[in-house]
């Protein structure tokens, strides 16, 4: 991808006071490749591996940076006896640099497990997200000429949803034709 404009904070030092203001200019090219492997666990269940990286090139004035980024991840669904399944979610990514930035985001790791009851018609599932807390949010780093800002955004991920359904099958008629027998003559 190609983008212009890109926007710049530019700040300037009056005394003890610091004033940012945006500015518009610059260029940003990157190329990204993504790849997936589908990995089949016979009647246990299949994996996804899949890894994301790009390649990006960030100018501003007389500034130019190159810069890569990778992601990686897998996802899964697992089906045990009894008919329970069980799916996986993990996701992790290297820092993030730019021209100007520094985005640190954590792991994540989620999991969910679901069964089906009444003959089909009632789905319970019970789903885990942040499991071992360790998204927490993420990290931001901003490098100018004048100052240096870092910035923390902090939320608690974890959570824990039960999740009933109950399918009705409001509407559903059988259609029964009869028949009648007739003398032949």
């Amino acid at each position: 991808g190609h983008s212009d404009n890109l926007i710049r904070s530019v700040g300037r030092n009056e005394g003890n006071v610091i004033y940012r203001t945006m500015v518009n200019g610059g260029k940003s090219s990157s190329v990204s490749v993504y790849a997936s492997a589908p990995v089949i666990l016979g009647k246990w269940g299949n994996l996804n591996l899949n890894v994301w990286y790009s390649h990006s090139k960030n100018e501003y004035e007389d500034d130019c940076k190159y810069s890569n980024s990778l992601s990686w991840g897998v996802s899964g669904m697992f089906r045990f006896p009894m008919g329970i399944n069980m799916r996986v979610n993990y996701s992790q990514s290297l820092p993030d640099k730019s021209l100007y930035t520094e985005m640190i985001i954590k792991p994540n790791l989620g999991i969910s497990f679901n069964k089906r009851f009444l003959k089909n018609r009632l789905n319970a599932s019970l789903s885990f997200n942040d499991i071992f807390n360790q998204t927490k949010g993420f990290d931001m780093k901003y490098r100018y000429d004048t100052f240096y800002q870092y910035s923390k955004l902090k939320y608690r991920d974890f959570g824990v949803v039960l999740n009933l359904n109950y399918r009705l099958n409001w509407g559903q008629k059988s259609n029964v034709q009869k028949g009648t027998r007739g003398n032949m003559e």
